[in-house]
């Protein structure tokens, strides 16, 4: 390559550098103005999500924490008990879940019982009890107050009954009156874990900070005595309240 082509090469370099290097330039500035900004009008609200943050690590460290707890000593009823971490409060509950009705083979009857111990009235329970049945079972023979694809499509709820058993306890939700609130009352009761479920439990650990408003909530389905590990946990929840 002669003088004068490595010459008009580094000056075609140079052509191109120069725009990219002021473009980085524009967009450094930018974002400084745009970060400036988010810091001095936002400075509330990222306080908010870094304690978010620091009550949902802290919450899933006390899941790990009572995992060890069980690892030493496990247990046949529920305990309830109060931890200290990196500065959060946490509630823990912790539960076999061979204690609990399985939801997927309990007769109507049975569903129903649990539903009224999880604190529901009367009448809700037996809603509920059918409507749970009707979910689940194959056939499309309707429950006294359940409902089925029919009674789904006339409600708008883009789906029908499932017709198989829940795969996961959230599913719970999908069935019609089932609401968060209630929902968290019925976890305590219904189990979805067949089997090997006297080596299951589920860990419920609620975060908060002193004065502040915030809470997170983990709770994990763990199973100890794995195969290839002292345990292994088979489900996940959070939930910021």
């Amino acid at each position: 390559m002669s003088r004068k082509d490595r010459h008009f090469k580094r000056k075609r370099q140079h052509g191109l550098v120069l725009p990219t290097v002021l473009w980085i330039a524009i967009l450094a500035i930018t974002v400084g103005v745009s970060y400036a900004s988010s810091v001095h009008l936002g400075t509330r609200s990222a306080d908010n999500i870094k304690t978010a943050l620091l009550l949902k690590y802290d919450a899933i460290s006390g899941v790990y924490l009572s995992i060890d707890r069980l690892l030493a000593r496990p247990i046949d009823e529920t305990q309830r008990y109060r931890l200290k971490f990196n500065g959060s409060d946490l509630e823990v509950e912790v539960s076999p879940e061979r204690a609990k009705t399985n939801v997927n083979t309990a007769s109507i009857g049975i569903i129903h019982d649990a539903i009224i111990d999880a604190g529901i009235d009367a009448g809700t329970a037996r809603t509920l009890a059918a409507r749970i049945i009707d979910w689940r079972d194959r056939d499309h023979s309707l429950q006294p107050q359940g409902m089925e694809d029919e009674q789904y499509r006339a409600a708008e709820r883009g789906y029908g009954a499932k017709d198989s058993r829940l795969d996961d306890l959230s599913e719970l939700l999908l069935i019609a009156d089932i609401e968060r609130e209630a929902f968290t009352s019925l976890s305590r009761r219904l189990t979805i874990y067949v089997g090997a479920a006297h080596q299951v439990y589920s860990i419920t650990v609620t975060s908060s900070r002193g004065g502040n408003e915030q809470i997170f909530v983990t709770r994990a389905i763990v199973q100890l005595g794995a195969a290839d590990k002292p345990y292994r946990i088979l489900k996940w929840h959070h939930n910021h309240g």
